[in-house]
C-alpha cells in the first residue's frame, strides 16, 4: 500500500470537498509528519511573516525533493502535515532534522516536528486529492486523525517529537520572490473554521454560502489575479539564500541568488519570453495551482472579498458559531503573500498562499482564544 495516494483518483470541484467518494481511509502502518513553529504568534508580531511561511513550507519542499513519489500534504501557514509510507520513515526524519536544526540556525524560528504512525491515532484518518492542475495535487484531511496527531506531537512530554541533527535539507525550488498579492477588492480574508461536531456537512454549506455572498465561483475570490501578479525587487533575498546555501559561503551564495532573482524581475516586469518560456501561461499556471483553500480537519481559505462582503461572511460565519455549529478564527490584511515550490516552470509548481502579516497565524490564533473560552473549567473538589 506504499503507493496508495498516487493510485487514488483525483477530484477537481470544491464543491464536492466533502463528497466521501473522494475520500479512501488512510492505512495504518502509514506515518502522519507534522510541523509548526514555536512561537510563530509573536514572530509576526515582530514582522516576520515571510520568514514563518517560508519555514512553515520546508518540510513539504524538503521531503517532495527526497522522495520520488506523489505524497499527500497541506501548508498551514506556520507548519505543514504529510503522509508517508513506512518505507520512507528513515529519509523523513533525516529530513525534518535537517529542517530543525536550519530553522534554529540561519532563522532563528524554533521548529517543531513529530512522526505518528496511523495505528497511534486510534481514530480514522481519511485523505483526498485534490487536483489543482494535470499533475499537481494538494491533501484534504478529514476523520479527526489530523487533529489527534497534533496533540500528540505538542505535548510537552511527546514521545513523537524529533531532535534537530546538523546536516541541510533540500530545499531547491523553494522561493518567495514574487511582490505581495494586492488585493482587487478591498480585503484578504484569511479564515479557520472548525466544526464543533465534525458535521462535515456544514462544510459544504459554507462553501455554498460564500459563493452566493460574493456572487462569484470560490475560484474567482483566489488571492491570485494574473492582472495583479508582479515580481518584487528587491525580493526578500536572505530567506531564499538561507535555504540553499548549505556549507557554501554566504556571501557567493547571496550574489547568485541576487542576480538569479534580478533576471526573473526582468522576465516578469518586461513580460520577456523565449522559445521555452511564456510569462503569460506561468502566469495562468501560477493562479491554477495557488493554494488558497484546503481542508485538513478545518477549512482553511484566503480569500479576495470587498469590505460588504467580509461583513456579510462574518455575519454568516458569527450565526453558525452563536449556535454551537462552528468555532472560527479570522484575519483581515490588504495582500496576501505567496510562496512557491517550483520544480520545473513548465506546470510542475505550487504556491501557498497566507494572508500578509501572518493571516493564518493570527486566524489560529483567534481560534484557539475562543476554544479555550468556551472550554469548561473544571470545580476543585
Amino acid at each position: 500500500m506504499s503507493n496508495f495516494y498516487e493510485n487514488q483518483k483525483s477530484f477537481t470541484n470544491y464543491q464536492d470537498l466533502m463528497n466521501p467518494l473522494n475520500y479512501q481511509k488512510v492505512p495504518e502502518d502509514w506515518i502522519v509528519v507534522i510541523s509548526d513553529i514555536k512561537g510563530s504568534t509573536e514572530a509576526v508580531k515582530q514582522g516576520r511573516y515571510r520568514a514563518v511561511n517560508m519555514v512553515g513550507s520546508m518540510p513539504i519542499a524538503a521531503i517532495l525533493n527526497k522522495l520520488d513519489q506523489t505524497i499527500p500534504f497541506v501548508f498551514g501557514g506556520d507548519g505543514a502535515t504529510l503522509l508517508i509510507p513506512p518505507c520512507f520513515e528513515k529519509e523523513v526524519i533525516e529530513e525534518m532534522q535537517r529542517c530543525i536544526y536550519l530553522s534554529k540556525s540561519r532563522y532563528n524560528l524554533e521548529l517543531r516536528a513529530g512522526l505518528v504512525p496511523v495505528r497511534d491515532l486510534k481514530i480514522p484518518l481519511e485523505v483526498a486529492k485534490y487536483e489543482l492542475s494535470q499533475g499537481n495535487f494538494v491533501a484534504q484531511f478529514r476523520g479527526g486523525g489530523i487533529e489527534v496527531a497534533e496533540k500528540l506531537v505538542k505535548s510537552p512530554t511527546s514521545p513523537y517529537l524529533l531532535k534537530e541533527e546538523a546536516g541541510y535539507p533540500s530545499l531547491d525550488g523553494l522561493t518567495c520572490r514574487w511582490a505581495p498579492l494586492k488585493s482587487g477588492r478591498g480585503k484578504m480574508l484569511t479564515l479557520i473554521i472548525k466544526s464543533e461536531d465534525k458535521n462535515y456537512a456544514i462544510f459544504e454549506s459554507i462553501l455554498k454560502e460564500i459563493t452566493t455572498i460574493t456572487k462569484r465561483e470560490l475560484k474567482d475570490s483566489s488571492p491570485v489575479a494574473v492582472n495583479r501578479l508582479t515580481a518584487s525587487w528587491p525580493p526578500p533575498i536572505s530567506l531564499e539564500t538561507n535555504a540553499i546555501v548549505k556549507d557554501q559561503p554566504y556571501l557567493k551564495t547571496y550574489i547568485k541568488t541576487l542576480i538569479t532573482n534580478f533576471i526573473v524581475y526582468l522576465f516578469v516586469k518586461l513580460n520577456l519570453n523565449n522559445k521555452n518560456f511564456s510569462m503569460e501561461k506561468y502566469k495562468k499556471e501560477i493562479s491554477t495551482n495557488s493554494d488558497f483553500k484546503k481542508f485538513d480537519d478545518v477549512l482553511r481559505l484566503v480569500l479576495d472579498c470587498s469590505k460588504t462582503e467580509v461583513s456579510t461572511i462574518l455575519k454568516f460565519l458569527n450565526d453558525l458559531e452563536s449556535l454551537g455549529i462552528i468555532s472560527y478564527g479570522s484575519f483581515l490584511s490588504k495582500k496576501a503573500v505567496m510562496t512557491c515550490l517550483v520544480f520545473s516552470t513548465d506546470q510542475d509548481h505550487i504556491h501557498f498562499i497566507d494572508g500578509s502579516e501572518g493571516g493564518y497565524t493570527n486566524a489560529a490564533a483567534s481560534l484557539k482564544l475562543k476554544l479555550l473560552e468556551k472550554k469548561p473549567i473544571k470545580k476543585s473538589t
